[in-house]
């Protein structure tokens, strides 16, 4: 008989079959295992970005259920200590000194201009926070200082009888976008106003060595601790968190998400029950227009 027609032709082939038979096997089973592990990967990936999504969503979530909040707080404080004034003086106009009106008549001017402001801060925060590229311009920052002490309000200050000092230098301008620095400085210096009762609130301004511009507001009111401190400074961005029992603290999340627009830094020191000194160091190069 023929080679091939011998018994251990048969089995040769038989052999043959079965390796490739084996081999086309492992090679199912490799592409496989290698496309169970590619989707698994992809399961992890998505599974991953799906949970991250999620945590922004109820961040966001949060956030617009405290800002609900502050905005009513806020709010409706003022518009309802108008409504009260303004139906007394409408009641009572003949029984009212002509000082007295006067008083009543700056009150409502004064609480309008508040909510004035807050508004004006609110829906530029909403406008800028999302923007990569601001454009700058030079910006006098002592008549920024006495603009934002024009604004808050001098019959909240004479009631408490604070004196309120800027020791800024007449001649310093920067290069920075002037409406979000002045929603920055007008929140520091709302939260000194807030919180000091008595003493003064002081702005200054200083070029450090390395070139660095320092505008700093200095007041005498009742301070943070270290925890509060760190709790403002390490907070995440578009993280709004509930710093004490009484304050949202609406303020320092406007001063967060607006700094980095100018590159700017924030420096908090206090000593409790004594002082507290918010600083905003912006760098090199900003403070070289004269």
């Amino acid at each position: 008989p023929f080679w091939y027609q011998r018994w251990w032709s048969l089995l040769l082939l038989l052999a043959g079959i079965l390796g490739i038979t084996v081999i086309v096997n492992r090679i199912k089973n490799r592409t496989i295992k290698r496309r169970q592990k590619n989707l698994e990967t992809l399961i992890e990936s998505k599974t991953s970005e799906l949970k991250e999504k999620n945590k922004r969503l109820a961040l966001s979530i949060r956030e617009n259920e405290i800002v609900h909040s502050i905005l009513l707080h806020d709010i409706k404080g003022p518009v309802k200590f108008i409504n009260d004034i303004s139906e007394g003086l409408a009641k009572n106009w003949l029984q009212f000194t002509e000082e007295s009106r006067i008083h009543f008549s700056s009150e409502i001017s004064t609480a309008s201009k508040n909510i004035y402001e807050f508004i004006s801060n609110f829906l530029s925060w909403v406008k800028y926070r999302k923007e990569d590229n601001l454009p700058m311009e030079p910006v006098l920052v002592k008549e920024l200082i006495e603009e934002i002490f024009t604004t808050k309000v001098p019959e909240k200050h004479k009631a408490k009888n604070l004196l309120l000092e800027d020791r800024s230098d007449p001649n310093m301008k920067i290069t920075s976008h002037k409406q979000v620095l002045r929603i920055i400085l007008y929140n520091i210096f709302d939260n000194a106003m807030k919180y000091t009762h008595s003493g003064s609130i002081v702005f200054s301004t200083k070029e450090e060595n390395d070139g660095t511009t320092a505008i700093t507001c200095t007041d005498t009111g009742v301070g943070m601790t270290a925890q509060k401190i760190r709790h403002i400074l390490s907070a995440e961005k578009n993280e709004i968190t509930l710093i004490d029992e009484d304050s949202f603290q609406l303020g320092y999340m406007f001063i967060r998400e607006l700094l980095p627009l100018i590159h700017g830094e924030i420096t908090i020191t206090s000593e409790p029950g004594k002082s507290t000194a918010v600083s905003i160091l912006l760098p090199a190069g900003t403070n070289n227009i004269r």
